[in-house]
């Protein structure tokens, strides 16, 4: 079984759906909005990455077991993040979600990024 081109299982419908029915089971209890967003950005890192154009990634396994293999040109994926507003849009909203959050919830002192790495708490 190979794996290339750095999308495996987790670019799958199979992983999506593995991961919303264990969110679902969840869902009834408290404190499920975490799980119910991180399964909402499996389904949505899948459409961002636009993954219909890769169907044998996407519909693995049905397509066979093998995922496809494609060189990965990191010249042409410097270019696409440098030149393409598409990917660096979202790379600077992200950046700017994520320094958001860490400022919001105080994640620049020691105590506070200790407790994230180790227990993925924020603040």
């Amino acid at each position: 079984m190979g794996f290339g081109g750095g999308r495996t299982i987790a670019h799958t419908l199979l992983f999506a759906c593995i991961v919303t029915a264990v969110v679902s089971v969840g869902f009834r209890r408290a404190r499920a909005l975490p799980w119910l967003v991180l399964s909402l950005g499996v389904w949505t890192h899948l459409l961002l990455d636009m993954m219909w154009e890769l169907p044998g990634v996407l519909l693995w396994p049905t397509l066979g077991l093998d995922f496809p293999v494609r060189a990965v040109d990191t010249g042409g994926l410097l270019h696409m993040l440098l030149t393409n507003p598409y990917i660096y849009g979202g790379e600077i909203v992200g950046c700017i979600l994520i320094l958001g959050i860490a400022a919001k919830k105080r994640m620049y002192t020691k105590a506070a990024l200790r407790r994230f790495l180790s227990h993925g708490l924020l603040g």
